[in-house]
């Protein structure tokens, strides 16, 4: 991602904004969700809108704005996962490649594509076979904690360590280390909150 951008050197504050700007998102959209329908709120948050009516009277007319609201948030989850769809396979792809590529076949063309091709076929082969979208969800939750976060902190620790080790305390920070999502405490604590919120999410699945 950071080789598309044109001026590297804010990777850093984009990330950051990106990150905060969908972590708020999110609590927002879970504090009104379960403001608006109470008890009746479903897991799946987006299927709450499935008989949203705008506040009309039981039996009345439902306003077009009403349905067009309906319509929009259930049909979301489906945009964004096209949407984020090659974001995922071709950066995937190209890293598994250069991982395993020789000097003569950095360039292949016909690998690259061959790796986009088996990385989609892949999660749509397991979604066939699994009916339940809740439990697909749940599982991508999950694998979508490990990800995000246990992984990252995780080799953020052991790199940190092993720099400390070679180069001296001065390593430990560099021309990418940020206050506070760089610091100590953080990190761990981001690692110990996606451990708890990875367990559980695995138990409930």
């Amino acid at each position: 991602i950071v080789s598309n951008l044109q001026q590297k050197r804010n990777a850093k504050f984009v990330f950051r904004c990106t990150l905060y700007y969908t972590f708020t998102l999110y609590v927002l959209l879970c504090f009104v969700t379960t403001y608006y329908f109470g008890d009746k709120t479903v897991p799946i948050i987006t299927l709450n809108w499935e008989d949203y009516t705008g506040g009309s009277a039981p039996g009345a007319p439902i306003s077009w704005w009403a349905s067009a609201i309906s319509t929009s948030v259930l049909v979301f989850p489906v945009v964004s996962v096209s949407a984020a769809f090659p974001l995922n396979v071709i950066p995937l792809a190209q890293t598994v490649q250069q991982m395993f590529a020789t000097p003569d076949s950095a360039a292949d063309a016909s690998s690259s594509l061959m790796l986009r091709a088996g990385f989609s076929l892949l999660p749509i082969l397991l979604a066939s076979a699994v009916k339940d979208v809740s439990k697909i969800l749940e599982f991508n939750g999950m694998c979508g904690f490990v990800m995000a976060f246990f992984v990252p902190c995780s080799l953020y620790i052991a790199a940190r360590a092993d720099a400390i080790r070679r180069w001296g305390p001065g390593a430990a920070k560099n021309g990418h280390w940020s206050w506070p999502a760089s610091t100590t405490w953080c990190v761990w604590s981001v690692l110990a909150v996606s451990v708890v919120v990875a367990a559980y999410t695995l138990h409930q699945v």
